[in-house]
């Protein structure tokens, strides 16, 4: 079990009550290690969230674009005879 914030919109899998990005959730984890299934519950289920939860999500830098044409994969060429039909 631990509290942390929603990174995508989810519901609760106890009330179906819709979670926003950013609000808090308890995630559950039940199953064994190798296949865990995690649970999903609203602070409605389960009361208050802990007052050391971060408030806000951590943002990442955007990775930079991936130069296609260094990797021989851009541009793409297509030729046709003029006399092909397609």
């Amino acid at each position: 079990m631990r509290w942390t914030r929603a990174k995508v919109p989810t519901l609760c899998g106890r009330c179906a009550r819709r979670i926003e990005v950013g609000d808090p959730l308890l995630l559950l984890t039940i199953g064994s290690a190798t296949k865990p299934i995690p649970k999903v519950r609203c602070t409605s289920c389960y009361g208050p969230a802990p007052p050391d939860l971060p408030s806000a999500l951590e943002l990442r830098e955007a990775r930079p674009p991936i130069d296609m044409t260094r990797l021989g994969l851009l541009p793409l060429v297509w030729s046709r005879d003029p006399g092909e039909e397609g």
